[in-house]
């Protein structure tokens, strides 16, 4: 499961607010609204995760923007015995095992958005 970041509380009216290093820099974070089911049921698209980049190696089991054979795509990583493990939860894309330097991670997905039409 992936850690909860809380953010500051908001500052009182008038005053200004301090820098909060999980969310003061920016360009640490990128939005990727998904256009594709390959992580369905838990992700469909029109979803947007928050994709934290300054995390690009692999820290352990978890959603992650990686890139491979130089797509850049939203996959599972899993550690197994023979390397890592990508796939994706619907079945369409078929998982493999690729050793570590294979993998080149873009960054961890931290937050998702999963508001659906009603």
């Amino acid at each position: 499961m992936t850690p909860i970041v809380h953010q500051p509380s908001p500052p009182a009216i008038g005053q200004t607010p301090d820098a909060h290093s999980e969310f003061s820099d920016t360009a640490r974070w990128a939005t990727v609204a998904l256009t594709d089911s390959q992580n369905a049921p838990r992700y469909v698209p029109g979803d947007v995760l928050v994709i934290d980049l300054e995390v690009t190696e692999f820290r352990g089991d978890a959603l992650y923007a990686v890139e491979i054979d130089g797509e850049a795509l939203i996959r599972y990583v899993q550690v197994r015995p023979a390397g890592l493990y990508v796939y994706a939860l619907s079945g369409i894309y078929e998982g493999h095992t690729i050793p570590r330097a294979a993998l080149r991670v873009l960054g961890l997905v931290t937050y998702a958005n999963t508001l659906r039409r009603v």
